[in-house]
């Protein structure tokens, strides 16, 4: 999580204040655009329902992917769909669930986080919900 929350600290303050100076001005670079538009994903992934916490080895997952720009291409109206998709799939994959396992019990090596983050970085351009 440290390797994905450091990244997400710093997108979350950039999107909290180009936000406050893009209100006033409507023509955006591309550039903006496209941090606004991470910093609006991230903000409604991090969202949680009340009293239906999100487990921590999933979170790592969906996060890494926003992150590393893999969920860009979909609307904001599409992640909660595209969520609920990812998490029914990595929780029944024969390849996935027991990297979740592992997460879940805490029992991460450093190697072994390497091998997660590879095969997620493997997996990502293949998922569409």
């Amino acid at each position: 999580m440290k390797r994905i929350a450091g990244s997400l600290k710093l997108e979350l303050a950039q999107y909290r204040e180009v936000a406050g100076f893009a209100q006033l001005d409507s023509n955006l670079d591309e550039e903006t655009s496209n941090l606004l538009k991470r910093g609006s994903q991230l903000t409604k992934l991090l969202n949680q329902d009340l009293y239906q916490p999100v487990a921590v080895e999933l979170q790592i997952t969906l996060l890494y992917g926003a992150v590393n720009n893999y969920l860009m291409e979909l609307a904001d109206e599409e992640l909660a769909n595209y969520q609920q998709h990812l998490f029914e799939f990595l929780l029944t994959s024969k390849i996935f669930n027991p990297h979740l396992q592992i997460l879940r019990n805490n029992n991460l090596a450093k190697q072994y986080s390497e091998l997660f983050f590879e095969n997620l970085y493997a997996f990502y351009p293949f998922f569409k919900s």
